[in-house]
């Protein structure tokens, strides 16, 4: 999205990863679209309160963003939807957020900044909006005659036209689509310059395939992540190789009676484990140069490496 920068963060006391994003304009608007830009920043930012030593808008303020981003954001689908399973209007976290707001809620404070914000608003759907909302009397109908206001009275400060922000919302569905999704590269965030490459290693039995999972699942939250096995792989190649090299030495020292088992089938097993390790180094190296993280289960050359015991 424009004028939004994206941080990642990590908290050493919780070893929690915080994401985060600072916007530099209110643009808002419908899922993966934010086709809206409110060009009242400033206006925002001069409205403000301290909340837990931290600045956040006045409840007036945010509920008047929150009655815009409702009207802005809700679509005919999604309420035919809500209708059709008999579901709540609102997902329960913008619930959640009316009802906090509305705590520390003063209509004179309200109409002072519907009236000095630079956007021409009709008081009267505001008022309405937060009368039918305490009294939870809010039904599909004047959602829909409410949707229509605000698409009406901000489509001025559209960014895109009608085709496309269809086309951006089509493109949107297709890339969302789970069966693209395993096609496609993977759209989790990226390192900027080069990826890391992590190892684990320890004796049989420490716990580094469970290690190894567990850090994938806590870094692919956000993180572009892959996890990579480097001891002898468990293909059916291997084990086929396996059950024919035993054989080979069981045929060489107990019946045969061998000293030395100069075995073809046992160099051609440590050739194939060897291959198999070097190709996916290989492939754990190109998306470390794309920005991944790899975790891997023991010790491939060139990383850093944890020492489980």
């Amino acid at each position: 999205m424009p004028y939004v920068k994206d941080y990642l963060g990590f908290d050493e006391d919780t070893g929690k990863i915080i994401h985060f994003h600072v916007h530099y304009k209110l643009i808002l608007g419908e899922k993966k679209v934010k086709n809206y830009h409110l060009p009242i920043e400033s206006f925002t930012l001069s409205h403000k309160k301290i909340y837990h030593n931290v600045y956040i808008p006045q409840n007036e303020m945010e509920l008047l963003l929150l009655l815009i981003r409702v009207g802005l954001k809700t679509d005919l689908i999604s309420i035919i939807v809500s209708v059709l399973r008999k579901r709540n209007t609102f997902p329960v976290n913008i619930v959640n957020e009316f009802n906090f707001l509305l705590k520390g809620y003063r209509e004179d404070r309200f109409r002072d900044i519907l009236k000095r914000s630079r956007i021409k608003l009709n008081n009267k759907w505001f008022y309405l909006f937060v009368k039918k909302l305490r009294a939870k009397k809010i039904n599909y109908t004047f959602l829909l005659r409410y949707r229509l206001y605000i698409k009406k009275t901000f489509k001025k400060y559209r960014r895109y036209n009608t085709i496309i922000c269809w086309a951006r919302i089509i493109r949107s569905l297709f890339r969302n689509n789970i069966v693209i999704k395993r096609i496609v590269r993977n759209n989790k965030k990226r390192l900027i310059h080069s990826g890391r490459i992590f190892a684990l290693v320890g004796a049989d039995g420490s716990g580094k395939t469970t290690l190894v999972k567990i850090l994938k699942k806590w870094l692919e939250w956000k993180l572009n992540t892959k996890r990579y096995y480097f001891g002898i792989p468990k293909n059916q190649y291997i084990k086929i190789l396996n059950y024919f090299v035993a054989m080979s030495h069981f045929l060489a020292f107990k019946l045969l009676k061998m000293k030395r088992n100069y075995s073809c089938l046992n160099s051609i097993k440590w050739i194939t484990v060897a291959r198999v390790r070097f190709k996916q180094f290989k492939r754990a190296k190109h998306f470390i140069k794309r920005g991944g993280i790899v975790i891997t289960d023991r010790y491939p050359p060139l990383c850093v490496k944890i020492v489980v015991t």
